[in-house]
C-alpha cells in the first residue's frame, strides 16, 4: 500500500506553517520509496525523525520545513543518491529515468489556480512511464 500526502494533516518540518497534505510529496515520495526497499516509514514517522534529528532545512521562507535530495540517506542509510538530473529553470525537462528506484519531479502550471507548481513522485515503471502519485498513492501514467 502506497503513502499518499492528501491523508495527512500534521504540520511538516520543526518550526513549519504548512501541512504534510499540501507540501509534503517529496517527503512521501521518499517514504515510498523507503516502503518499496523492505521498510515502512510513514510521513508521521519521516516527520518525527527529521525533528528529533533536526534535520530540516529552509531555503526559501524562513520556515525549516524542507528537504533535500540527499534526505532519504538520513533516513534510510541503505538507500543512497546516485545521480541528480536538473536542467535548471530555463530548461525543466530533463528526460525520464531509467531505473524504477527514482524520485522525478515535475514543474507544472496547475490546471486549478494557474500557479507554477512542483511536485515529485516516485517511478512506479521506468520503461512503461508511471509514477507512484505521491498525491494520493495512485499509479499513473507520466
Amino acid at each position: 500500500m502506497a503513502y499518499a500526502q492528501k491523508n495527512y494533516n500534521f504540520i511538516q518540518g520543526i518550526n513549519g506553517v504548512y501541512r504534510w497534505a499540501a507540501i509534503g510529496c517529496f517527503g512521501t515520495s521518499i517514504c515510498n520509496l523507503i516502503s518499496r526497499a523492505g521498510r515502512d516509514v510513514s510521513p508521521v514517522e519521516f516527520n518525527d525523525h527529521f525533528v528529533r534529528n533536526n534535520l530540516w532545512r529552509d531555503v526559501d521562507d524562513g520556515h525549516r520545513d524542507d528537504l533535500w535530495w540527499e534526505a532519504i540517506t538520513a533516513i534510510e542509510p541503505r538507500i543512497v543518491v546516485s545521480r541528480i538530473v536538473d536542467k535548471g529553470a530555463s530548461n525543466r525537462t530533463a528526460g525520464w529515468p531509467t531505473s524504477n528506484n527514482a524520485i522525478v519531479r515535475f514543474w507544472y502550471q496547475s490546471k486549478q489556480s494557474g500557479q507554477w507548481i512542483t511536485h515529485f513522485a516516485l517511478v512506479h515503471d521506468a520503461k512503461n512511464k508511471t509514477i507512484l502519485d505521491s498525491w494520493d498513492g495512485l499509479v499513473k501514467q507520466n
